[in-house]
C-alpha cells in the first residue's frame, strides 16, 4: 500500500487535539502518517499524542520550544515526512 503523509503545524491545540486524533484514527487509508510540528506544546497535548501512538503509532510528533513561523513549521514537517505522497 502507498504511504501517505499528512503534515500539520500546530499551536495551542488543548481543546482540539483529542478530536484531531480521533479523526486520524478513523481514517480508512491504513498506511497514513501524520507529521505534527507542535509549537510550544502543553503537557496535556503531549499526553494525548503519546496515548494515541500507544495504540496506532502513526503520528510523528516534533516538539518545538517556542513558536516558529508557519513556513518553518511546514518545511520541518516535510523534512520529517516519509510518505510516497504528501
Amino acid at each position: 500500500m502507498t504511504k501517505v503523509s499528512s503534515i500539520s503545524p500546530c499551536y495551542k491545540m488543548d481543546k482540539y487535539m483529542g478530536g484531531f486524533l480521533e479523526s486520524v484514527a478513523s481514517q480508512t487509508h491504513k498506511d497514513l502518517e501524520i507529521v505534527l510540528d507542535h509549537n510550544d506544546p502543553s503537557k496535556k497535548e503531549i499526553d494525548l499524542v503519546e496515548k494515541h501512538n500507544q495504540q496506532y503509532d502513526n503520528v510523528t510528533h516534533i516538539k518545538v520550544d517556542g513558536v516558529d513561523p508557519i513556513g518553518i513549521s511546514m518545511n520541518r514537517c516535510i523534512e520529517y515526512s516519509e510518505g510516497d505522497y504528501l
